[in-house]
């Protein structure tokens, strides 16, 4: 840039603010005082409410006891929401002069606005020298302050009052609607609703009492036309408090019927004018978690709970996407908070159980679910969290209880169909798997899950030929599909036909490059082939890709305790173990690496760390007794073996590990009762 450009540049920001302000006010040079004045009404009439106020402060500039522009700047507060803005003006209006029964009438509205409602009882009260509307429209603020305190008897007694000085004034309509519409008053809250629009068919009070009326009464559309109208009325270039409300009634209910561009542009408004504004944050929190869009869900609940960490539906969602997004222990963090102020959410109290599962804290989960159960026996959700949880803790019988009872009260229930099917697969119940394989087949119409199930089925029958057949009519379907792909390549592995194996694998990778389960497949051909070195070049891709997880570093680690490298095994388990926090067979093996070379306080942090993941994990048990014992620790290796010998009593290894922990605390019989029933 040259220098004279730079200098021009620089006299444009400098003088340019300047020239504005001048040019600004020029245009009142001349004008009177009561010109101005009617120049901010013109204004005001053309919903151009920051150019009025601009003109309204100008007047009293002149003259600050005006008290037409005192009254005028407070009902444009009103307005904006400002409700101590809007009180100071009306003082000062009152000083001014302005009469007495407009101003009290605006105190009383902004009484009722902020909840003080005591204060509006003690301060406002109508005189008999004004009109009846004014002294009717006032009688009815202070009926529903009362209605806000609690007295309801005596707000009804004050409403017919203000009925009888006039039955049709504003605020005597709109607290009758907003009685009936609580349940506290006689009457049809839609024929008074009726009477008010007819008679102030603009006014946005009677418009969202109106709309608040259709959504309580499921007229959602309805709703929505209101919510549209009164933002139509609203000044273009200002957000007032009803536009506010307007807007997010109006995004709500687009949310609820899934319209989210809608409700997006709902909600543009009200961020610009207040990026700080926490339910336009909260609501678009749950527009972007409902197009799963969680990061930016996760950023716009995170500024609701800085400026508010006690909000309880905020807890709830964060907790909610923190789930979705495996973050488990941040989702209980949430979850608990939640419903530490609202203990009987069902939903919640389900969603902190599968939360417990998913960390392997079935001893937090367990206790959840049979107070579900206990309120209602029949809750198939609680039925199958008690399955997982039984299954997870190694009891398949007691998984199945479960399972089969909420079959049986939900028989068209697929899902359930399915998880039954895959528990008699897991326990090796092969006929009654077919069965139910057979009934979720027919209620989720042929769906690819069930072919994927029946495929199972096949293999663990040794029928691979009939889940290639299943398979191969997938393919049919979706001939370019890489996981069909990968699944027949990995079918056609079992038979050991290795040619059409790395056939269908590559043809996998043909349609997607880097695919991880066909990627993993054809490195572990070739690890089986003798292949090593193209092997690892696979896995080592895997790895920089981030698509596979730890699988390929724990294969990786296994090449090399294979080829006795141990600092390469190690170095691939570590990587295994920083990856993920909840990689438990890395922190195994690397436990029992420590033990071996004599470490076992080093073997001791894999193993707590183990623990924490997977609480109630027998092999992760036994682990830790071993390297207590091999810390000479007895007196703690004890009760946790006792522990895991009474949870597994038909495991040799349990009971070998406990008459070891009692043979070196010097208790040799006790040793001698354990090891007899081991063999």
């Amino acid at each position: 840039m040259s220098r004279h450009l730079a200098h021009r540049s620089l006299f444009k920001h400098l003088l340019l603010p300047g020239l504005l302000l001048l040019i600004s006010s020029c245009g009142n040079i001349g004008m009177s005082e009561q010109q101005m004045l009617q120049k901010a009404k013109t204004y005001l009439d053309k919903g151009e409410l920051v150019t009025a106020s601009i003109e309204l402060r100008n007047v009293l500039k002149k003259n600050s006891s005006n008290a037409e522009a005192r009254y005028l700047l407070g009902t444009i507060s009103l307005q904006a929401g400002d409700l101590s803005g809007a009180e100071k003006q009306f003082r000062q209006a009152e000083k001014a002069g302005w009469t007495q029964e407009d101003i009290q009438l605006q105190l009383a509205r902004i009484y009722i606005s902020s909840n003080e409602f005591q204060k509006l009882l003690d301060t406002i009260r109508p005189v008999a020298s004004w009109s009846p509307r004014a002294r009717a429209n006032i009688t009815a603020l202070r009926a529903l302050a009362e209605a806000g305190l609690g007295k309801i008897a005596q707000a009804k007694d004050t409403l017919e009052e203000a009925r009888r000085l006039d039955n049709k004034a504003l605020q005597v309509l709109r607290t009758t609607a907003i009685l009936q519409l609580a349940g506290n008053l006689e009457g049809d809250a839609s024929q008074t609703l009726a009477l008010a629009l007819s008679l102030y068919p603009d006014n946005p009070e009677i418009l969202l009492l109106s709309a608040a009326h259709d959504v309580q009464n499921n007229k959602l559309s309805s709703a929505i036309n209101t919510y549209q109208k009164i933002i139509s009325l609203s000044p273009p270039r200002a957000l007032t408090a009803s536009e506010r409300k307007a807007r997010i009634g109006l995004a709500h209910l687009q949310l609820i019927t899934n319209d989210y561009k809608s409700a997006e542009s709902a909600l543009e408004k009200l961020l610009e004018n207040n990026k700080n504004d926490q339910i336009a944050n909260y609501l678009a929190g749950l527009l972007e978690h409902a197009r799963g869009n969680l990061r930016a869900a996760e950023e716009y609940i995170n500024s609701v709970l800085i400026a508010l960490p006690g909000n309880a539906q905020a807890q709830f969602l964060m907790g909610r996407i923190k789930y979705e997004q495996k973050d488990f222990d941040q989702a209980a963090h949430y979850l608990v908070q939640y419903l530490g102020s609202a203990p009987k959410d069902n939903m919640a109290r389900k969603l902190l159980a599968n939360t417990y599962i998913a960390l392997k804290q079935t001893d937090r989960a367990k206790p959840l679910v049979l107070a579900l159960l206990n309120a209602d026996p029949d809750d198939t959700e609680a039925l199958l969290l008690l399955s997982q949880i039984e299954f997870s803790n190694g009891d398949s019988s007691a998984g199945i209880k479960p399972l089969k009872k909420a079959t049986n009260i939900n028989p068209d229930s697929p899902l359930l169909h399915k998880q039954l099917a895959k528990a008699y697969i897991t326990t090796n119940q092969l006929d009654k798997a077919q069965h139910e394989i057979t009934v979720y087949r027919t209620l989720s119409n042929d769906s690819e899950d069930a072919q994927k199930l029946a495929i199972n089925l096949f293999l663990l029958r040794g029928e691979t030929g009939k889940a290639l057949d299943i398979a191969h009519k997938m393919l049919e379907k979706t001939p370019d599909n890489p996981d069909i792909l990968t699944l027949i390549g990995s079918l056609y592995a079992n038979t050991g036909n290795y040619s059409k194996t790395r056939s269908y694998y590559n043809r996998a990778l043909t349609m997607q490059p880097g695919h991880p389960e066909a990627t993993m497949g054809l490195a572990r051909i070739e690890q089986e082939a003798g292949n090593t070195d193209r092997a690892i070049s696979l896995y080592k891709t895997l790895v920089t890709s981030s698509m596979a997880g730890t699988a390929p570093m724990l294969q990786l680690s296994e090449i090399a305790a294979q080829q006795n490298r141990p600092e390469d095994m190690v170095f691939w388990l570590e990587k295994a173990r920083s990856t993920s926090p909840g990689e438990i067979r890395a922190r195994l093996i690397l436990a029992e690496y420590y033990l071996q070379h004599a470490q076992p306080e080093k073997a001791e942090v894999y193993v707590k760390e183990a623990i924490k993941q997977c609480p109630e994990n027998g092999d992760v048990i036994a682990l830790y007794g071993k390297v207590l014992i091999a810390q000479q620790r007895y007196s703690e290796a004890l009760p946790l073996l006792q522990k895991l010998a009474a949870r597994f009593h038909d495991s040799p290894m349990a009971k070998n590990l406990l008459g070891e922990a009692f043979l070196r605390s010097g208790r040799p019989s006790d040793a001698r009762k354990i090891l007899l029933t081991s063999l």
